[in-house]
């Protein structure tokens, strides 16, 4: 595996994915019915239809290619660290309720309740994603003992 080497520097090409990955996932929650709503809100046979099932069938593959990212820079790891883990699902945390108050503050003063409040608390520490993609990290180094 020569490509595969202790590489520090930064990978533009990578860093570029992600970034469109990014685009990709939105475009997903976009396209939800029960978040952004364009599937349950477009007409059969119109131009809207169509792209909108077009984008939904190229954005599908965004989550995977995030984990085969993950599957290529963790080659042959064989120690984790917590902390990465704690980051990730702090920062989660920390955007659904930056985003979620803002949304009720400034946005519909009228949403900002006790009972929303502890909704959105909800929501946000229970992401199915960071949950899954953490277990992943954790086992890692088991996974590369595996395949060796």
């Amino acid at each position: 595996m020569e490509s595969i080497k202790k590489n520090k520097n930064r990978q533009s090409n990578i860093e570029l994915l992600r970034i469109v990955l990014i685009l990709m996932i939105i475009v997903l929650h976009y396209n939800n019915g029960a978040m952004g709503g364009a599937l349950a809100n477009i007409h059969n046979g119109t131009f809207s239809y169509y792209f909108v099932h077009f984008t939904e069938s190229l954005s599908s593959v965004a989550v995977n290619v995030f984990i085969l990212i993950t599957g290529y820079f963790s080659y042959n790891k064989n120690k984790i660290f917590i902390s990465k883990i704690a980051r990730l699902v702090l920062l989660m945390i920390f955007w659904g309720l930056s985003l979620s108050l803002f949304t009720m503050l400034v946005l519909n003063p009228a949403l900002f309740t006790v009972h929303n409040c502890l909704k959105m608390v909800k929501i946000a520490i229970s992401q199915w994603f960071v949950i899954i993609y953490s277990i992943l990290y954790l086992l890692i180094p088991y996974i590369n003992t595996v395949i060796r």
